[in-house]
């Protein structure tokens, strides 16, 4: 099992993790009738056959809905690709389950007909591959229709998918949420982005009950998520929260001085550029108005993308107010069309 799998494997190793994941991401009204205090994990390390293998990354955990327990079975998919078999491994995983519920007597009897009523179970697939999930959601779909009268007997099992795919920041932001938060951080672009969630996770995290959690995410950043981001940069090991921000805090500070280290030559291009568009000998941008719109620009770019034209013109053209609100916004600007309109709304200097 890679870092990232067992990672995950860990953030829903607790119960916050789980009540989040139902609460954010499943629209459906019985999940309000759950009572989350009763949240307890399940052990799935069953097997019934020497060729089955344990499912190292999922998990269990059972609560209790009104008067009956419900089985949630997390299913965690991490391949890169959409796997076509995933009802066909459902159908198998559920029904060791059901065999283990079955076998430990965890289950009531119908008072007419003395049958064995099984608990119901959520199978639940959160997958995080690159590529959209494009595959059946129900068994049923992956077998032929019969004609001679065997419909009846076709079986049917749907599981509930969860790709992260579908999720953009904008989703996510508004949730006050740790799934949400986690997938922010997943899909974050920068450190400025990560910094931004960080401050999130420890206001929600701050209790000594929570301890754990805050170390998870701390230890899945700092040895998982940034070393993806930033690949040629070594990060220490750190296990809180705390310490990530103030060490990603450290980061940023050292963005304004390689901005004006990196800046005088780029603003000189840019200034040329801009000259020649404006029929202007390398600009006429004056001197600290100048080297701040430099900065700007390396900032934008270092987070988002290389600015056009028409975004340089705009920036250079800006009031020192301007710049200096805009430089403040940036880190937490989700995109470079938010900062253009956040400047649009800052008055000029009168």
């Amino acid at each position: 099992m890679s870092q990232h799998d067992e990672s995950y494997k860990k953030f829903f190793s607790h119960p916050e993790m789980v009540k989040d994941l139902l609460c954010g991401f499943i629209d459906a009204p019985w999940v309000k009738q759950l009572d989350f205090s009763t949240l307890e994990k399940v052990n799935n390390e069953y097997i019934v056959d020497k060729k089955l293998k344990k499912r190292a990354n999922d998990v269990v955990w059972k609560v209790r809905c009104q008067d009956q327990w419900l089985y949630i079975y997390i299913l965690l998919e991490f391949q890169s690709r959409p796997d076509a078999s995933m009802p066909l491994r459902m159908m198998t995983y559920l029904g060791l389950l059901y065999l283990d519920l079955y076998e430990t007597k965890q289950f009531t009897k119908d008072k007419t007909t003395g049958y064995p009523k099984l608990p119901p179970v959520l199978p639940l697939v959160l997958y995080n591959g690159k590529t959209p999930w494009h595959k059946a959601l129900d068994v049923s779909d992956l077998i032929v229709e019969s004609p001679l009268g065997l419909e009846p007997y076709r079986p049917h099992l749907r599981y509930c998918l969860i790709d992260q795919n579908k999720y953009s920041q904008h989703d996510l932001i508004p949730l006050k949420n740790l799934v949400a938060a986690l997938f922010r951080l997943e899909k974050s672009q920068s450190k400025a982005d990560v910094r931004e969630v960080l401050s999130h996770l420890i206001d929600w995290l701050n209790m000594p009950e929570q301890e754990s959690l805050n170390r998870a995410f701390a230890l899945w950043l700092t040895e998982v998520a940034l070393p993806k981001q930033q690949p040629d940069t070594t990060f220490p090991e750190i296990s809180t929260l705390e310490g990530v921000n103030s060490m990603l805090a450290e980061t940023i500070q050292g963005w304004y001085a390689e901005a004006e280290a990196k800046g005088e030559a780029k603003g000189k291009a840019i200034g040329e550029a801009i000259g020649e568009a404006r029929g202007e000998a390398r600009g006429e941008i004056k001197g600290e108005l100048k080297g701040k719109a430099k900065s700007l620009v390396f900032l934008l770019e270092t987070k988002f993308s290389t600015l056009n034209q028409e975004q340089l013109d705009c920036i250079f053209a800006m009031e020192e107010k301007q710049l200096e609100e805009a430089m403040r916004y940036i880190f937490t600007a989700t995109s470079l069309e938010d900062i253009f309109c956040f400047i649009k709304e800052v008055p000029n200097n009168p």
